[in-house]
């Protein structure tokens, strides 16, 4: 087919007589020569494969080379994409000569094989009886001695390889070995490390347990100090319930007092009739006010005591304030110092393991702690006035 390049790599009789050189000439003294297979290169494939195996030729005498065969290297060098004709020039070559094959097979098996130039009747010649040899005993000479001295340079060569390859296998070795005491030492290195990582997990773990239990005993400090506070919240309640109970005694007294003025302006309106009447009113009018007067003491007595009540409860709800404060200073610094724990673990887990990040189920430190102010208990400026 016209996509398709077929060589034969092999020596064929000419018309003359004489044999066909792959190289295109001709000529009787030629013993350029092939291995007996015909190549195929399909065209936009590089892969060079046997088309057909010659009867007779060093690859059919070998037995391993088949159709379909693809060749991947001629004498130890990579032939994969070359053309068929490159090919073509690396395996001519002359009679008697060996060359190296390397093929792979579709199942992926690889494999290489020496194979003898020369073509079908020049190899049936080298097997033909001991008489025939006689005959042609310069030719078959030549030939032995020319396949002799390709042995030996072959044996030269396989002995280097395998110089070279000795040589390899030490520096591997060595290398290996090498390798086989880094690795114990690494291992060392990573079983202190553990353990001493071990060691520092576990007193982060203690200091963390204390941080909790200190934690624990603060919230309930703090929940003790929120019921106090409730407390002295009802009892400032009650407080202010008396005051405004007072404040309305107060206010019925006022009423009072300013109904009783009237009165005794009345009075003293009469006494103007007559002077007995009005003797008699301002006596009674003077008793009058002076029992008001002793009423009024007592109400200012009683708010005097109310007062400084009002103020010992001011300075206990203070004194609380501060205490709950502290309480709540403290449990914010415990906080703090439990979070940098936390970013220690963390950091130390992310430098050892390679990409954990640290907690942060943690709020953050705040800034300054924060201080409740006690709120002032309110006095009206009428009970004020009333009270200078």
């Amino acid at each position: 087919p016209s996509q398709q390049r077929t060589v034969q790599v092999m020596g064929d009789r000419g018309s003359d007589g004489g044999r066909w050189s792959l190289d295109g000439s001709t000529g009787g003294a030629s013993d350029q020569a092939g291995v007996g297979v015909f190549m195929q290169q399909d065209q936009g494939d590089s892969r060079v494969y046997i088309k057909k195996v010659v009867a007779g030729g060093s690859a059919a005498r070998s037995g391993r080379c088949e159709m379909g065969d693809i060749i991947t290297k001629v004498d130890g060098v990579d032939v994969t994409g070359e053309p068929v004709s490159s090919l073509r020039r690396r395996i001519v070559g002359p009679q008697g000569t060996y060359v190296r094959l390397g093929f792979r097979r579709a199942d992926k098996f690889e494999f290489e094989v020496n194979l003898m130039r020369g073509t079908p009747e020049y190899l049936s010649s080298l097997s033909i009886p001991r008489a025939s040899e006689q005959q042609a005993a310069p030719r078959y000479d030549t030939s032995y001695m020319a396949e002799l001295e390709a042995s030996r340079q072959r044996i030269r060569q396989l002995e280097s390889q395998r110089d070279n390859d000795r040589l390899e296998v030490e520096r591997l070795r060595a290398l290996l070995q090498g390798d086989r005491d880094t690795s114990l030492r690494y291992v060392k290195e990573i079983d202190h490390l553990q353990r001493k990582h071990s060691e520092e997990i576990l007193a982060l773990q203690a200091v963390l347990n204390k941080s909790e239990q200190q934690r624990r005993e603060l919230e309930a400090l703090v929940q003790g100090n929120r019921v106090r506070e409730e407390d002295l919240k009802s009892a400032a309640m009650r407080s202010k319930e008396g005051l405004d109970q007072r404040e309305l005694q107060l206010n019925d007294l006022r009423r009072a007092i300013e109904e009783e003025r009237t009165r005794l302006e009345r009075e003293l309106m009469r006494e103007k009739e007559g002077r007995r009447e009005d003797q008699v009113a301002r006596a009674n009018a003077e008793a009058l006010v002076s029992r008001l007067q002793e009423e009024l003491k007592r109400a200012r007595d009683m708010e005097r005591a109310r007062r400084e009540r009002e103020e010992r409860i001011k300075q206990h709800i203070t004194e609380e304030f501060a205490r709950l404060n502290d309480a709540r200073i403290l449990e914010e610094k415990i906080m703090g110092q439990t979070q940098e724990l936390h970013l220690m673990l963390g950091k130390w887990e992310s430098d050892f393991f390679g990409g954990l990040a640290p907690p942060t189920s943690y709020a953050e430190r705040p800034s300054e702690p924060r201080v409740i102010e006690p709120r002032p208990v309110p006095v009206s400026s009428e009970e004020q006035y009333f009270l200078a």
